[in-house]
């Protein structure tokens, strides 16, 4: 048997609350159930209250205090935490652990300083990369400041990758931008994609009954877009353009948009309404007919694309959006030019609103595209016999 610590710095593997969730959880209940591994995790005590016992089930938990400045969680920080250090010595020292596996960088350099067991560093993002595109607009921190708070991530990062003995991309995009940013060997770097939204994909409603709930009308032709307002600055860029750019530009009565997740009161129009956070996601999106994702900033993937995907919705976004992501467009929905965005935006959607057909050949090129690269069982598998591999390596 081998032992198996999954690390998170942040978010908690059985508090389903941040799009980061699903693709923890997969990944380590699947070594939870595997008969030759056995699961240990260490994450923050802040979501412990509010964890889900089914989830949870029987697995061995360490939680460890966070440090914080004026309110403000200070999680890139993690490796200087020395509550998080205690706990990581008392863990080494009461279990042999064959492989430590980090969600998120932060704390990777603390770890290789205290034990030389193989390390996988679970990206979400490359971290400096999304920081650099972001840090401009991050409110919370001095102008002055923002500039070398970039720089920080970055080196981090760096250090972190040069610990890490393997590196899991979230796509095949991030893996090429990881080689290129930091240097490194091919044979360092693997792609542990996201998977398809198992709940939502294998739990299909019709439309007609998804519109009565949200109380939309059968004849309308629903858009729409979800993501928090508040801790996602591409979401709140994103959210901007839709209620000042794009639906102003859409003089059509039967086209409604929609746009769910937590964020300030904004005013309702006929054809544009907010539901703030929607407790079934499920109904929001079988009552849809185009999805549309106009984000610039980030890297990684964008975790509501495979949510619209796994409720087979065609989807119109930008090419930021899309990077990483197995589409093309005019087959799975439309990705528009970086020159007139907006406006291409735009009569993506009027075309599909007009082309019942096309929206139907989408959904059924979705489902293909689904089946053959979003397929959990095999992204999962893959990632064992990866992880086994470096287990025996370092025996």
């Amino acid at each position: 048997m081998f032992n198996i610590l999954f690390i998170s710095s942040d978010d908690n593997y059985f508090v389903e609350n941040t799009p980061s969730f699903y693709r923890m959880y997969k990944n380590l209940h699947h070594f939870y159930k595997h008969q030759d591994y056995n699961v240990i995790v260490l994450q923050p005590r802040r979501g412990k209250n509010h964890e889900d016992k089914t989830l949870k089930e029987n697995i061995i938990s360490y939680y460890f205090k966070e440090i914080s400045f004026l309110r403000i969680r200070l999680i890139h920080f993690t490796d200087f935490n020395p509550f998080f250090i205690t706990k990581i010595i008392k863990i080494i020292k009461k279990h042999k652990i064959d492989l430590i596996h980090v969600d998120y960088p932060y704390g990777i350099n603390i770890i290789r300083m205290l034990t030389k067991t193989p390390i996988s560093y679970n990206a979400y993002n490359v971290e400096a990369f999304f920081w650099k595109q972001i840090v401009k607009l991050y409110h919370k921190m001095p102008i002055f400041l923002r500039s070398l708070y970039a720089k920080y991530i970055y080196v981090m990062e760096k250090f972190a990758i040069k610990s890490a003995t393997n590196i899991n991309a979230i796509s095949f995009y991030d893996q090429k931008l990881f080689i290129k940013t930091y240097k490194i060997h091919n044979n360092k770097i693997f792609e542990n994609r996201m998977g398809l939204n198992e709940e939502i994909f294998s739990n299909p409603q019709s439309q007609k009954n998804a519109r009565l709930k949200l109380n939309v009308k059968k004849n309308q032709f629903v858009v729409i877009f979800h993501g928090s307002y508040y801790n996602n600055l591409p979401n709140r860029e994103a959210i901007n353009i839709i209620k000042e750019k794009i639906v102003p530009q859409v003089n059509d009565e039967e086209i409604l948009f929609l746009i769910a997740g937590n964020m300030p009161f904004f005013k309702s129009k006929k054809n544009l309404r907010f539901l703030g956070f929607v407790h079934n996601l499920p109904s929001f999106l079988y009552s849809a007919d185009v999805a549309i994702i106009p984000i610039f900033k980030g890297s990684g993937i964008k975790i509501k694309i495979v949510d619209y995907l796994s409720s087979r919705i065609p989807v119109i976004l930008t090419k930021q959006a899309a990077k990483g992501l197995h589409l093309k467009s005019g087959v799975h929905g439309y990705i528009v030019s970086d020159e007139n965005p907006i406006d291409e935006m735009v009569d993506k959607i009027l075309e599909l609103k007009n082309d019942s057909l096309k929206v139907k050949e989408i959904k059924n090129n979705i489902l293909y595209l689904l089946e053959n690269e979003y397929d959990w069982d095999k992204i999962l598998i893959a990632l064992e016999e990866r992880y086994r591999n470096i287990i025996n390596r370092y025996i």
